[in-house]
């Protein structure tokens, strides 16, 4: 068998002949690799399998974009967990003319204005593939 499978946004693999879906968010290829392994021997599917990991390049909507008043504007790297606070701060944080009041978070055709002066779990929103931020001036 040989083929490309993708890693859903959750985190999870689908492989064929296997019954149940793999967690695969967080682990190194070498873990993927072992995982993938294990299941096709304890589903009495394959005695040796030799799964063989490689890593593609990041597609454009793996990213989230980050601009404005931030201190290195740009893309940051998608993975399943990251916050608003989180990719703000991966692109150095705000500037001193940034107005955290006022952050702009663009999904898809929504766009929504978040008060991030108090970090709480409301305000502090998960974020998907393809999301922008826009740190507005002050």
């Amino acid at each position: 068998m040989n083929g490309t499978f993708t890693i859903s946004d959750a985190g999870k693999l689908k492989l064929p002949f296997l019954k149940n879906e793999l967690t695969a968010a967080g682990l190194t290829p070498t873990a993927l690799q072992k995982l993938i392994t294990q299941a096709y021997i304890e589903g009495e599917i394959y005695s040796h399998p030799s799964i063989m990991i490689n890593v593609g390049p990041l597609m454009d909507q793996q990213v989230i974009t980050v601009g404005g008043e931030v201190k290195q504007p740009g893309e940051v790297s998608y993975r399943p967990g990251i916050n608003l606070y989180s990719a703000i701060t991966k692109a150095g944080g705000s500037t001193d003319f940034g107005d955290v009041r006022r952050i702009k978070l663009i999904r898809g055709k929504i766009e929504r204005i978040i008060d991030l002066r108090k970090i709480t779990a409301e305000n502090n929103i998960p974020l998907e593939a393809g999301d922008q931020i826009v740190v507005p001036g002050s």
